[in-house]
């Protein structure tokens, strides 16, 4: 957890905090953000200048059963992995901190595999998060050798968790979602767009492009500022 350093202040007290759960790639770790993004520095940074509000950042354990992925999807007749993030994480958070319970004072960000986690569990959990940052990720739910069998043959379960069906096809709470990707990696630049094009208002978009840096940790360091600002902007 990081971005505590306003917490402790005196002047801070009555006040409670936002948060924003950061997912990490596959094989990615939470030790991913602090170590590999640096994710202290850019917080640290954003909230010293007032680009930022103090907020805080949390990065759970998103796979229950190492080595296999989760998807951070409720996997059929499996490990509960997207109840655990969207529901248990914040509940924890907020019997031991002075965090926001409102879902205005909640967004999830993630890079690759963890872009994906964190559209899919902003429109899975709209009740809980407004605003989802996905970092070169993808929008259509997946199983190969890394997650196994998460659906069990179930189809629509897999729609369930594909944000590119359920952005158009499920009824939700207005969202905000920051999008990132580099032109140089085709397969990323294509989702990201198709993406964004679907989202529609009362939802809202912002699209980021680089012509180039790979689907790499180089690439989201660069970024990684502008989504804090586009963070402080949306979670009010």
């Amino acid at each position: 957890m990081c971005g505590l350093g306003s917490y402790a202040n005196k002047s801070e007290q009555k006040r409670k905090f936002p948060v924003v759960e950061l997912l990490a790639g596959y094989p990615g770790t939470p030790y991913t953000w602090p170590v590999s993004l640096d994710v202290k520095k850019y917080l640290d940074e954003e909230i010293r200048t007032g680009r930022a509000p103090a907020m805080i950042a949390v990065m759970p354990q998103q796979n229950p059963a190492p080595p296999k992925d989760s998807e951070c999807v409720n996997a059929v007749g499996g490990a509960q992995a997207a109840t655990y993030l969207a529901e248990d994480v914040p509940d924890a958070l907020a019997a031991q901190f002075r965090v926001r319970t409102d879902r205005r004072g909640w967004g999830v960000a993630g890079v690759s595999t963890g872009g994906f986690c964190a559209a899919n569990l902003a429109l899975n959990y709209p009740q809980r998060f407004s605003a989802a940052a996905s970092l070169s990720g993808y929008f259509t739910a997946v199983t190969d050798n890394t997650t196994g069998d998460l659906y069990k043959g179930n189809a629509q379960a897999r729609l369930d968790n594909s944000p590119q069906w359920t952005i158009l096809h499920r009824k939700h709470l207005p969202l905000d979602f920051y999008v990132f990707s580099t032109v140089d990696s085709v397969e990323d630049q294509t989702a990201a767009a198709t993406f964004a094009k679907a989202v529609a208002r009362p939802d809202g978009v912002t699209l980021e492009m680089s012509p180039s840096g790979g689907h790499v940790d180089a690439a989201w360091v660069v970024v990684e500022p502008k989504m804090w600002d586009w963070f402080a902007r949306t979670l009010a």
